[in-house]
């Protein structure tokens, strides 16, 4: 789904999939929002909403998404440099890991991520409102593996869980890059846990 015009708007009142090519050297987005506003179970409501794709928005572009029961899952990063808010809630899952990298000329995709010295992509994540449960009991989960990069989540408001992995050759290393919170309403909630 992708919008690239001033203005526009495309809202996906209720839920679904979309699944998008996957280990690629291209920006295949589930959701990109170049230029305009993308909605997609924004109103919070229990709809299943799974997204197998990376999400994307330039400093033009705006995503609202609602992540609000236990079957919904996002497969994919968040390479914001304009507006994304999400909802994360109710058991439902955000795995933070890269699915395509991008060329190195391919300038108009300015999010969050970055090239490194040698033409990688390194996909970061950046979420810009992070809204979770009301308590611990009904969050969400963020999972960091040994491919997520850098989580940069501008304002928590409520719980989330954050889930890291262990490496199996050294179980008292944790994998998987930081999770940084610049501002949290009072009453936010973060649990780090592992997967052992």
């Amino acid at each position: 789904v992708t919008v690239n015009a001033e203005d526009a708007t495309v809202t996906i009142a209720k839920g679904g999939r979309i699944t998008v090519p996957t280990g690629t050297k291209y920006g295949y987005y589930a959701l990109a929002a170049y230029d305009g506003t993308i909605n997609m179970n924004s109103q919070g409501e229990a709809n299943d909403v799974v997204l197998d794709g990376d999400i994307f928005a330039t400093s033009e572009g705006t995503i609202n998404l609602g992540l609000t029961t236990d079957k919904s899952k996002l497969n994919g990063i968040i390479d914001n440099g304009g507006t994304v808010n999400l909802t994360l809630q109710n058991g439902a899952t955000w795995n933070n890991v890269q699915n395509n990298e991008r060329y190195v000329l391919d300038y108009e995709d300015t999010g969050s991520g970055s090239f490194d010295e040698d033409g990688n992509y390194v996909g970061v994540s950046h979420v810009t409102n992070l809204y979770g449960g009301t308590t611990l009991n009904n969050a969400g989960t963020i999972i960091q593996t040994a491919n997520s990069k850098l989580l940069e989540i501008d304002k928590l408001s409520g719980a989330v869980n954050v889930k890291y992995y262990h490496d199996a050759s050294d179980p008292t290393s944790i994998l998987g890059g930081d999770v940084k919170i610049a501002k949290a309403t009072q009453g936010s909630n973060i649990c780090l846990i592992t997967n052992g």
